[in-house]
């Protein structure tokens, strides 16, 4: 089924604090029927999981409150079902992912 075919719009949360990523991330969605949200930190996306439906999370693991964010999912039944694309750019840091996650090759089609 088409995105565009669904019952009701597909919302998509974008937690990065790099707002050139965030930009072209939102284009990319919305052009394929997404509704975009846009948030900088950890602390702005929980305020918006608490009053908004959200289908998918992506996040950037270098933003403010990111792990902070992962542990909350973890333990909050209402954002435990949420599906959560985990992005980053940083080599560097070691991240242990969070049960039930699968990583992508970095050449994989996700949307």
């Amino acid at each position: 089924m088409n995105v565009s075919e669904t019952p009701h719009p597909r919302n998509v949360l974008i937690v990065d604090c790099d707002g050139d990523v965030s930009s072209r991330t939102s284009r990319t969605l919305e052009a394929r029927g997404y509704v975009v949200h846009r948030a900088q930190d950890g602390a702005s996306a929980v305020w918006m999981l608490r009053r908004m439906p959200i289908d998918l999370i992506v996040l950037d693991l270098c933003c403010d409150n990111a792990k902070e964010l992962l542990a909350l999912r973890d333990h909050d039944p209402r954002l435990a079902d949420i599906p959560l694309l985990l992005i980053t750019v940083s080599a560097g840091e070691l991240v242990s992912l969070p049960p039930h996650t699968q990583a992508a090759s970095p050449t994989q089609t996700l949307f």
